[in-house]
């Protein structure tokens, strides 16, 4: 194996990562329980904020897949920093 393979790999598991993230964002939440155990109510989750966190993710995978000679890489990091922070 070649060392250039191994952003190539890293990018693919980080991109797998951030598809996770905005799959559990989009899906509906199935609860197998159907009554509240706890004292207080759960807090909702933030659906968009999750989906911002996914994004952010792929951006910052794009940049590690595009390496040292894509263009955009540093505009990919800003991004993905940037929808992290939401």
């Amino acid at each position: 194996m070649r060392v250039e393979t191994i952003p190539l790999i890293l990018g693919s598991l980080v991109a797998l990562l951030g598809l996770g993230v905005i799959a559990d964002a989009w899906l509906p939440e199935h609860v197998l329980y159907h009554s509240e155990r706890r004292r207080r109510a759960r807090a909702e989750r933030d659906l968009s904020g999750e989906t911002s966190i996914g994004l952010g993710v792929l951006c910052m995978a794009a940049a590690l897949i595009g390496r040292d000679t894509w263009l955009y890489g540093t505009v990919a990091v800003l991004a993905g920093t940037f929808l992290a922070e939401y």
